[in-house]
């Protein structure tokens, strides 16, 4: 998992990251998927408790992807993994 947008990093910083580790898991001949979520606008305007409380017990969202939710919002504007 790779969060690359942290705050005052280039967009270009963060897509040679990217592309530096799809290029290292193809020449290893492994699969690779990557979903691009940008939370930070979408959530601006949700209580981020009650976000959090209708993930875990409405779709059932626990763990580390709990965990991963909650600091992509609270650290990150864009996370990638």
């Amino acid at each position: 998992m790779s969060c690359l947008c942290i705050h005052y990093h280039s967009t270009e910083t963060a897509l040679l990251g990217i592309l530096n580790d799809i290029y290292g898991e193809a020449s290893e001949g492994r699969s690779i998927l990557l979903i691009a979520l940008d939370l930070s606008a979408a959530f601006d305007t949700v209580e981020h408790s009650v976000l959090f409380s209708c993930l875990e017990n409405s779709f059932g969202v626990c763990s580390q992807v709990l965990q991963w939710v909650r600091l992509c919002l609270t650290m990150f504007t864009i996370c990638f993994i």
